[in-house]
Parts: C-alpha cells; sequence; structure tokens
C-alpha cells in the first residue's frame, strides 16, 4: 500500500494511524485498495467538488468504499461512501478509531453488520471531544450558509453538522434543520431524532407526520415508533 502511504503521509495523517492501516489483515467487506483502484478512484473523486477532501482507502469489493477527510473542518474523520445513496457524514473520528473498531467486531464483514453503538457519530453519549466537535460544527455552520440549496455540498454539510451534533444540543442545532427547503436534510434531522429517542419532539414529529415533505412524512413515523418504544 505504499501508494496509499505516501498520500496520507502527504496529508500529515499520523504515522500510527498509517502503520494500523498498513498491518490491517483483509477480510470480507473490508479491503485496502490497490494502487490501480485507488488511482482510478482518485481522479473520480476528483472531478467532483463534494469529494474534495476525501481519500479513498477501504473497499467491500462491492464499488463501495471508506474514506479519510484529509482536509477541511472534518479532517481526520472517515466516512462511507456508497454506490446507492450520498452519505459523506463522518462515521468515525479518526482513522486509529475505525482500525480500532473493525479490530473489536473481527466478525463484521461490512456496514450492513455495524449496530449503532459502533460508530462515533451520531452517538446518544456526550462525548469527552464535545467542545472540539462544536469548533468543527461552528465551521461547518459558516461553510453551510455560503452554500446553495442546489448544491450538494449544502446537504453533505447539513448531514456532517447533524452527525456530529450531541444529544445536548439537539434542540439548538437539529431543530432548525426540521424547516429546511431540502427534503433529504428535512428526513435526515428527522431520522435522527428517532436516533436520539428524544422525547420532547415527539409533538414536533407527529406534526410532521402531516406537514413534511413525503420523505419526511414516513420519516416521522418511524422516529416516533423509536421514541414511544423507548418508553416502555
Amino acid at each position: 500500500m505504499e501508494h496509499l502511504k505516501a498520500v496520507l503521509t502527504r496529508h500529515n495523517i499520523t504515522s500510527s494511524a498509517i502503520d494500523k492501516l498498513e498491518a490491517f489483515a483483509p477480510r470480507d467487506g473490508f479491503v485496502v485498495l490497490a494502487e490501480e483502484e485507488f488511482e482510478e478512484l482518485r481522479e473520480y473523486l476528483g472531478s467532483f467538488p463534494v469529494y474534495r477532501c476525501l481519500v479513498p482507502f477501504m473497499t467491500d469489493d462491492n464499488s463501495n468504499y471508506w474514506c479519510l477527510y484529509v482536509d477541511g473542518p472534518l479532517k481526520n474523520m472517515v466516512c462511507y461512501l456508497s454506490h446507492e445513496e450520498l452519505d459523506l457524514a463522518p462515521r468515525f473520528r479518526s482513522l486509529s478509531s475505525f482500525l480500532d473498531t473493525l479490530h473489536q467486531h473481527p466478525h463484521s464483514n461490512g456496514i450492513e453488520d455495524f449496530e449503532d453503538h459502533f460508530f462515533d457519530f451520531p452517538s446518544r453519549q456526550i462525548s469527552p471531544k464535545y467542545l472540539l466537535d462544536r469548533e468543527i460544527i461552528g465551521a461547518l455552520s459558516t461553510a453551510f450558509t455560503a452554500e446553495t440549496d442546489e448544491d450538494q455540498l449544502r446537504t453533505q454539510t447539513a448531514f456532517a453538522i447533524m452527525a456530529l451534533t450531541s444529544p445536548t444540543d439537539i434542540e439548538t442545532l437539529l431543530y432548525p434543520f426540521l424547516d429546511d427547503e431540502d427534503p433529504y436534510v428535512q428526513e435526515r434531522a428527522i431520522e435522527l431524532l428517532g436516533f436520539h429517542r428524544y422525547q420532547p419532539a415527539a409533538a414536533k414529529l407527529t406534526a410532521l407526520t402531516v406537514s413534511a415533505k413525503p420523505n419526511g412524512r414516513t420519516a416521522a413515523k418511524v422516529a416516533l415508533k423509536k421514541i414511544t418504544a423507548s418508553r416502555l
């Protein structure tokens, strides 16, 4: 993986994380990219602004990839690039965190085997790095206001803000997205209220089962079920 190692080193990714990646033993669902595929994918991603900060490093051999942010507010974080649905929200705080999770769960053979608590983001726990995450959210929020409604970057920036949102900041940071004109942003905000089992949002979600955009209405019903189940 000398090709990948050189790129990550150039972007100041820690040597300890690179060493972990180099030592990783491939298994079903998790294979470090070979040089040819790495270069082809890098060229393709470089053609789109929404991917500008990403370096792919691992594949499931089914056209899905794990990527590392190497620049911008999310630098060092890991996201999952699916060929089915664009969602570049961070899943892990760092390359080391991602690889440690794979080591701790040796029988997982793809993201579909991951449970919610495997991921660093989103989380129902208040992170010890809460203040750092708030700084990152601040930088993302500045970028969000500068992006246009038609811009994929706007949607993905919103996804990132919501993924990093702590349970203590739900009303401040998630609630505004419930009224967003982007149906995907609205849907994600609703989904995360369900993920957090945020009971104070029940009345809002009930209203959204009628007033939200079509995909949001369905998401609101699902979120309400999760909240109701958490009360039992």
